[in-house]
C-alpha cells in the first residue's frame, strides 16, 4: 500500500486510542466498584451510571452533526481532540477524588455530575478521532488500515488496564491511581494532537526560511544504551565562505532559528524518537556519542 501518512502519524494516532482507552477503562470499568467502597448503595449506582447513557442516545448524534458542519480555526477534528485532552483527565480525577466524610446524598450528586460530565467530555475526543482519518489521507484502504490498528490498540490497552487497577488499586488508593493514569493516558494522546499539523507547518516554514535539508540528524546514546538517530529541525542556514567553509553558528542562525531554539520547537521531531521508545518523556538529554 502507498501510505499518504507517515508512520509517525499513524504511530501517533494509535497512541490515542492507547490513552483514550485507558481512560475508558478506568472510568467505566471501575466507577461502580470504587462508589462501592464508598459507601453508595447499588440502586443509586445504577441511577448514577444509567443517566448518562440516556443522556448520550441524544447527545452522541447531535455532538456528531456539529463537528460534521464545524469550520474552526484549527480543523474540523483537532480542537475537538485538544479539548477532550483537557477536559477527560480533568472529569476522571474529580470522580476519583471524592472525599470520604462527606454526607451519602452528596456523594452520590458528586458521582452523578462528575460522571455526567465525563461522558459528555468522552463523547468530545469519540466522534473526532475516528472521523480524523478522512483529513489524513483520502486512501480508503489506509483510512481502514489506520483505524483497524487503532482499534487493535484499544483493545489491548482494555485488558492491560483492567489488569493493572484490580493489581494496584487497593494499595495505591483511588485517586492516586486516577492521577497516575491521566497522565501516562495524556501524554499517549498527545503527539496527535502536537506531531500530525504543527510538525509539517514548521517543516515547511523550515524549507522556506533555512532551506533544505529540513531535518539535522545526529547519533545519540538513548535509553538502554542504545545508539540512535535522533532528529530536530535545523535552526541554521549553510551559508559558506569563499572556500567553501560554513560560517560559524553565530553568523548563520536567524531570527526563525532562535525562536525554534527559544520555544523547543526544533524538538518537535524527538517526539518520534519516543514513540519509537528510543527516548522517554522525561530525563536527561540524550548524550552525544563520544
Amino acid at each position: 500500500m502507498h501510505y499518504q501518512t507517515s508512520r509517525a502519524e499513524r504511530a501517533s494516532y494509535s497512541a490515542y486510542f492507547v490513552g483514550q482507552n485507558i481512560f475508558y477503562m478506568l472510568v467505566t470499568g471501575f466507577i461502580a466498584l470504587f462508589l462501592m467502597n464508598r459507601g453508595i448503595s447499588e440502586a443509586a449506582i445504577a441511577g448514577v451510571l444509567l443517566a448518562p447513557k440516556i443522556w448520550d442516545a441524544v447527545n452522541d448524534p447531535i455532538f456528531g452533526i456539529i463537528v460534521d458542519r464545524s469550520h474552526l480555526k484549527g480543523g474540523k477534528f483537532l480542537p475537538w481532540l485538544k479539548l477532550s485532552w483537557v477536559l477527560i483527565p480533568v472529569f476522571t480525577v474529580f470522580l476519583f477524588a471524592m472525599p470520604e466524610h462527606i454526607g451519602y446524598g452528596a456523594k452520590v450528586a458528586w458521582a452523578a455530575t462528575g460522571y455526567v460530565l465525563w461522558s459528555m467530555s468522552y463523547t468530545v475526543c469519540d466522534a473526532p478521532i475516528f472521523a480524523l482519518p478522512t483529513a489524513m489521507t483520502s486512501n480508503v484502504d489506509e483510512r481502514t488500515s489506520i483505524l483497524s490498528i487503532g482499534r487493535l490498540f484499544a483493545t489491548i490497552t482494555s485488558v492491560v488496564i483492567t489488569l493493572v487497577v484490580e493489581a494496584v488499586y487497593l494499595s495505591t488508593g483511588w485517586l492516586l491511581l486516577a492521577v497516575v493514569l491521566s497522565a501516562a493516558a495524556m501524554g499517549c494522546m498527545l503527539p496527535i494532537l502536537l506531531l500530525a499539523i504543527p510538525v509539517r507547518v514548521i517543516a515547511v516554514l523550515v524549507r522556506v526560511k533555512l532551506g533544505s535539508p529540513v531535518l539535522y540528524s545526529a547519533t545519540r546514546i538513548g535509553k538502554g544504551e542504545k545508539p540512535f538517530k535522533m532528529y530536530k529541525f535545523r535552526s541554521m542556514t549553510n551559508e559558506r565562505d569563499e572556500n567553501g567553509e560554513l560560517l560559524p553558528d553565530a553568523q548563520r542562525m536567524t531570527k526563525f532559528g532562535s525562536f525554534l531554539r527559544a520555544t523547543s520547537a526544533d524538538e518537535l521531531p524527538e517526539l518520534f524518537a519516543i514513540l519509537k521508545g528510543d527516548m522517554a518523556f522525561i530525563g536527561p538529554r540524550p548524550m552525544p556519542i563520544s
